[in-house]
């Protein structure tokens, strides 16, 4: 199934500052100006082709002090690379695999010192996804109290009867999926909990092929699968994790991440960093937490105990930048967002 997305940010690309209702709200990301371009930089992590060394278990890391600009990044032009792609969807159905397949143009990551290079045995919550019935007013909420704008809208979603929009925050990502036919994951889960709530949680790792052998022999089916030349992802059966849909995926290099499109790291923190992570509602939230620190993936999230809605991500805390602003919450799309 192949899945692309065409360079440079045409003017169709909704911000904060085009069909979504936030005023004066401008996403650098998407200028089409060179300067629009400048800045884009994942977190720290080291480019594949310097003269890194392997650790002790053979992996390929880089030299201390590097830090690679993101996706998309061709050194020296300040261009996008034409031909991305995204990870989608996967139904909630036993057995269930798809395979992504598709050609990258070639990029040069630019590195810059000053920044602690990966270790092995990496993970990281990179993206968190809501589901709403209604995806521009949840965007639109979501870009007012943020203060940023819409980095990418994925047209391959469409594939998986969805459509959506990934804000950064910081170098991670908030996205809203919103189902546009009936038979969906995404429109499972709304008529199950009752409307608008948390999704997906994506989290960054260096080690995908042992972490997914390591989860085959406890019994975690892979519903989706997509390997690209810059990342690869799988993503778990919710009944085998519970909480939540699961994916971990390895970008390359350490630190990029495709699925954000043409993406700034750190453009718009007036007023969050970071996502720091979240709450996850369970039935048992002793025995869920149990069960996703055996998967190894009990990163940056607590479990609670579940309301009327069922189980699922109910809360996601942000770092604010304002440090009076701590203790802040509003409820957008069904999710308690909190500043911290």
């Amino acid at each position: 199934m192949r899945r692309v997305r065409t360079g440079g940010c045409p003017a169709a690309r909704p911000t904060c500052g085009g069909h979504y209702p936030c005023p004066e709200l401008v996403n650098p990301a998407c200028a089409d100006s060179p300067s629009g371009n400048e800045g884009r930089q994942g977190p720290d992590g080291g480019d594949a082709a310097d003269d890194g060394h392997d650790d002790a278990a053979g992996h390929r890391r880089p030299l201390e002090g590097t830090l690679v600009l993101g996706p998309g990044r061709r050194a020296g032009d300040g261009h996008d690379v034409a031909d991305q792609q995204r990870t989608a969807e996967g139904e909630d159905e036993p057995g269930q695999q798809v395979v992504a397949e598709g050609v990258h143009g070639s990029i040069t990551p630019v590195i810059m010192p000053g920044a602690m290079a990966y270790r092995a045995d990496v993970i990281r919550l990179r993206q968190v996804a809501l589901v709403a019935a209604d995806r521009d007013a949840v965007v639109a909420e979501l870009c007012r109290f943020l203060a940023v704008g819409v980095c990418y809208e994925d047209p391959g979603v469409a594939v998986f009867g969805l459509h959506n929009a990934l804000m950064a925050i910081g170098d991670q990502f908030l996205e809203v999926v919103s189902p546009t036919t009936g038979a969906t994951t995404a429109s499972r889960l709304l008529d199950k909990r009752g409307g608008d709530g948390g999704y997906m949680a994506i989290f960054e790792v260096d080690d995908l092929d042992r972490r997914v052998a390591q989860l085959e022999t406890m019994g975690v089916r892979i519903v989706w699968k997509g390997d690209l030349p810059d990342i690869r992802g799988r993503h778990l059966h919710p009944r085998d994790v519970g909480g939540a849909i699961v994916s971990i995926d390895q970008p390359e290099p350490p630190g990029s991440w495709t699925w954000g499109g043409p993406w700034s790291a750190h453009a718009e923190t007036d007023v969050v960093t970071a996502i720091a992570g979240g709450d996850v509602a369970a039935a048992d939230p002793d025995a869920m937490r149990a069960r996703w620190r055996e998967l190894g993936i009990d990163h940056a999230v607590r479990f609670v105990p579940a309301t009327a809605r069922g189980e699922g991500i109910d809360a996601v805390d942000l770092v604010a930048t304002d440090r009076s602003r701590a203790g802040e919450a509003v409820t957008i799309g069904g999710v308690e967002l909190r500043l911290v």
